[in-house]
């Protein structure tokens, strides 16, 4: 019989946990077998081997996800018109996806991408932001809250100017 016990530390199980626990168990069932004289086409050795085309699917399939959503990190801009706020939805949704594959970059990363991906409109206010704040400890947070500031002055001051056009 090819049965496997993992004797684990104690700590909460989680589904991720179980699996990898699971995934440990499949290999030492599958080096047993290989190396017992046990009958290789025993229907638990089956049911490994299906195991394993089924993990090595669900490995494909995260590591396809993982380079649409790198792709789509390394391709994201920002428009003329989009707020701040839309914008910081869309690429939030790409950095929590990536970290909840395992994947991800540092928190500086994502501030220095945030700002290369500005539309040329905001240069005055990314120059700015890059010479008198340390990118190093900037939050994302306070990036998006400092650059929503700015966009409701921008707002602002567009609303008087075309307000004063008006009356004149």
């Amino acid at each position: 019989m090819l049965g496997c016990s993992v004797v684990g530390a104690t700590y909460d199980w989680t589904d991720r946990r179980l699996e990898e626990e699971s995934v440990l168990c499949d290999r030492i069932q599958i080096t047993r077998a290989i190396t017992s004289e046990e009958d290789l086409m025993g229907p638990e050795v089956l049911h490994i081997k299906t195991k394993l085309i089924k993990l090595n699917s669900n490995s494909q399939v995260k590591d396809n996800k993982i380079d649409l959503l790198v792709q789509q990190y390394e391709q994201f801009v920002i428009s003329k018109d989009e707020s701040i706020d839309s914008a910081f939805a869309r690429f939030n949704t790409i950095i929590t996806s990536l970290k909840a594959l395992d994947e991800g970059y540092s928190s500086k990363n994502y501030v220095r991408k945030f700002l290369r991906a500005l539309h040329p409109k905001w240069r005055a206010k990314v120059t700015a932001i890059e010479e008198s704040k340390d990118l190093t400890s900037l939050s994302l947070d306070e990036l998006i809250g400092n650059l929503k500031v700015y966009e409701m002055i921008i707002k602002k001051d567009s609303g008087s100017t075309i307000a004063g056009w008006a009356c004149c």
